[in-house]
């Protein structure tokens, strides 16, 4: 119980920005795995690690983890229940990462498996992973701002409101980069419903990316990307 307490917590914790504590939670089911051998768990906390380091800009550590998950997926042949939920979170690290390829490629099997099982916060999460993804490397507008407002639509269906409000931010650190600063009001207001659902360190690193004019680099309203934390330049080069 304590293992799939952990797996679920550290879950919970990535969907309301707090990266840090979800490390937490997801290392204490890997400390569990030799004694448990539940390969399950296991790979929901590899899946939790790899989002989590990848949204902190911890790069070649967020890959090992995301190779560790998708070998472990395959050997479990997706048998796993919210096996959407975990390669959805596996997709926007991809993102975060800026790796549009296998963003792409987890996303396109999440869609499937997201519009099997009806799952909104699957879908949300992919869409604006994509959305940010393509954004990052200097996608259309039009297409950018369709899959975030497809990622919205999904949140806001499934009345998943924290993660609606971080795709209203996401979404207005885009809008700004391409010179919109009318957008300031627009991501004043979903700061603060992040806010009201207590998403405090969210909100902390939502106003950074907005100070820094950066968002792209990060690509996440809950990010702590490298090229934020150090000043360094990121991989991959804004394209505006």
């Amino acid at each position: 119980l304590t293992s799939l307490a952990s797996a679920l917590t550290a879950a919970c914790c990535l969907f309301t920005g707090e990266t840090e504590l979800a490390l937490v939670h997801a290392r204490k089911v890997e400390a569990l795995y030799d004694e448990l051998k539940d390969p399950v768990h296991l790979f929901s906390a590899f899946c939790t690690t790899a989002w989590a380091l990848a949204l902190e800009g911890e790069a070649d550590e967020a890959r090992r983890y995301m190779a560790q998950a998708e070998a472990l997926g395959r050997e479990l042949g997706g048998r796993v229940v919210l096996f959407d939920w975990c390669l959805a979170g596996l997709a926007e690290g991809a993102a975060a990462l800026g790796d549009r390829a296998l963003t792409e490629r987890l996303s396109e099997q999440v869609l499937v498996l997201a519009l099997r099982l009806d799952s909104r916060l699957s879908l949300g999460i992919v869409e604006r992973a994509l959305g940010l993804v393509k954004a990052m490397h200097g996608g259309a507008g039009a297409e950018v701002d369709e899959h975030l407002a497809a990622s919205r639509a999904a949140f806001r269906e499934g009345q998943v409101r924290t993660q609606e409000a971080m795709t209203e931010v996401a979404w207005a650190l885009v809008h700004k980069q391409r010179g919109d600063l009318l957008v300031e009001t627009r991501f004043g207001h979903a700061v603060a419903q992040l806010g009201r659902y207590g998403c405090t360190r969210a909100v902390s690193h939502a106003e950074h990316l907005w100070r820094s004019g950066r968002p792209r680099a990060t690509l996440s309203a809950v990010a702590r990307a490298a090229c934020v934390r150090t000043g360094e330049d990121c991989s991959v080069q804004d394209a505006s």
